[in-house]
């Protein structure tokens, strides 16, 4: 199959090679142009590229001959025929989708919800973080707490030792003092 069959074969986007690099495998751009994944190179296709299932057609085609979508849509504003996957008229500039048109007649209440939701979320990520930091921060007097109460448990252990241990040699010594005793009082009789 020679370059210039690959590209008036109907086929999906995928399969065609890229004429520059001839790797395999093109990208449907939001403009409708034909990226290569491999060199960024764009290609031209012989017919529309279905936005849908990004199968091309051939030259001229208003629908998708794979999934039967429309592949031209034209504009309301200056009747240039575009292609249907565009968001604005590649003449005019006018919205091609409907909430494109509505968010175009809603002014400047579009991006203030869109800047009220980047705000939100900006405020979501601090939130966030100041959670984490006194998670973090109980975190750690949890185990300043624990290492007190493992430290006191080991002063007690040797507390106990001692007193074990003290309580061992008086009694050794009372028990000597007393053998000493008995010992003198017999030797002394």
């Amino acid at each position: 199959m020679t370059q210039d069959e690959t590209h008036t074969t109907p086929q999906k986007l995928n399969a065609i090679p890229c004429r520059q690099c001839r790797s395999v495998g093109l990208e449907l751009e939001p403009d409708g142009h034909a990226r290569c994944k491999s060199c960024g190179a764009v290609n031209e296709l012989a017919g529309p590229a279905c936005p849908r299932c990004e199968y091309v057609s051939g030259a001229g085609a208003c629908y998708c001959e794979a999934c039967g979508a429309l592949l031209t849509f034209t504009c309301p504003r200056c009747q240039t025929g575009n292609w249907s996957g565009a968001e604005k008229c590649a003449n005019c500039g006018q919205y091609l989708d409907t909430l494109g048109v509505l968010m175009e007649r809603s002014g400047d209440t579009g991006l203030r919800f869109h800047a009220r939701q980047r705000d939100l979320a900006s405020l979501a990520a601090q939130e966030d973080e100041s959670a984490r930091q006194r998670r973090a921060y109980l975190e750690e007097i949890d185990r300043r707490r624990q290492q007190a109460i493992a430290e006191a448990a080991a002063r007690k252990a040797r507390e106990e030792r001692l007193f074990i241990t003290a309580t061992l040699i008086f009694a050794a010594l009372a028990l000597l003092t007393i053998l000493a005793f008995t010992v003198f009082a017999l030797l002394n009789r």
